[in-house]
């Protein structure tokens, strides 16, 4: 039964990740450089796995300070992005409940997204599996009114005013946390074809988002474990990936390089009794490096776990992919 549902859950997102696979627009979502440490986010399979009542938070600031106009009236149009996350494992649900907000902010473009999930767990051989679902509630605004056209007279934003808009769609995935240092998890978002031209928002097809990795150590550095992990995201016909490697010390703090199609990260943490601090730092390998104040992005990530059944939580973490 299990494996029938395993394979069910699997064939499913794979089937809604190639439906519409012809004629997509670019729309890939938010994609962070400590995505092994936020897994949640993308995938709500994720929820529960970490054993325990888990609380984060990120924030990024992309390309530093990008600023349209001068002087006093300038504004700051480089993106930013907050996301807080909420997930704790429910026995009588046999499963995990997740809860997520996320601010996007691009220029005079703004994105709430709320998100509502549950994932049931299934225990292995293998490992322990999570096969989760997400119901999403994006509310889009464009703040026209601020633009700051050459031509006063631009045809195309004379007379407009702000626009808003809500939007609904439903997130699936599957995640396997592998018995043997090994973990992948495959997941499908923007199911719901949505379309608004007066906010220019159009979307015809699922996108993809995949994720694996693999801890290992060398009995030479017995206190040293390292993991190496790879994100991909689609809609296939645009695709953005990362790969990454991290070495955790003594359980105690991690480093590690991130690379993906336009930067070069530099990644390392802290765990601080039940709190864990992620810094990352993108050096953009595009000419936007020129443009922005800071020579890349900033991105801070905190996450706090405590135990709901002290008796049979671990929270000892070989890395910083279980955080």
């Amino acid at each position: 039964m299990r494996k029938r549902a395993l394979k069910f859950v699997l064939g499913g997102c794979l089937a809604l990740a190639t439906v519409g696979s012809v004629g997509l627009q670019a729309q890939q979502n938010v994609q962070f450089t400590q995505y092994m440490l936020n897994t949640l986010s993308y995938n709500p399979g994720f929820a529960g796995l970490s054993n325990g009542l888990c609380a984060s938070a990120l924030y990024r600031q992309q390309w530093g300070n990008i600023y349209d106009g001068s002087g006093e009236s300038k504004t700051r149009v480089s993106p930013w992005d907050v996301l807080v996350l909420v997930d704790a494992p429910v026995k009588v649900l046999k499963g995990a409940l997740s809860a997520e907000i996320l601010s996007d902010n691009i220029g005079y473009f703004s994105d709430i997204t709320c998100k509502l999930g549950y994932a049931y767990h299934l225990q292995t051989s293998f490992g322990k599996i999570g096969l989760g679902v997400q119901g999403v509630l994006l509310n889009k605004k464009a703040k026209y009114s601020d633009f700051k056209p050459e031509n006063a007279a631009d045809p195309v934003l004379s007379g407009k005013g702000d626009e808003s808009a809500f939007f609904g769609d439903v997130s699936v995935g599957a995640y396997l946390q592998g018995s043997r240092d090994y973990f992948v998890g495959v997941s499908v978002s923007n199911i719901i074809p949505q379309h608004n031209e007066d906010m220019g928002y159009r979307v015809q097809g699922p996108l993809m988002s995949v994720n694996g990795g693999y801890n290992f150590g060398f009995p030479s550095l017995p206190k040293v474990q390292f993991t190496a992990t790879g994100f991909l995201q689609t809609d296939f016909k645009a695709v953005d990936w990362s790969l990454s490697a991290l070495a955790t010390f003594n359980r105690l703090f991690w480093t590690g390089l991130s690379f993906r199609m336009d930067a070069v990260s530099v990644l390392a943490g802290i765990n601080i009794m039940k709190i864990r601090i992620g810094v990352a730092y993108d050096i953009a390998t595009t000419r936007l490096i020129k443009a922005s104040a800071m020579g890349g992005s900033l991105e801070v990530f905190v996450k706090y776990c405590f135990n709901l059944d002290v008796d049979k939580v671990n929270t000892e973490y070989k890395n910083a992919r279980y955080l």
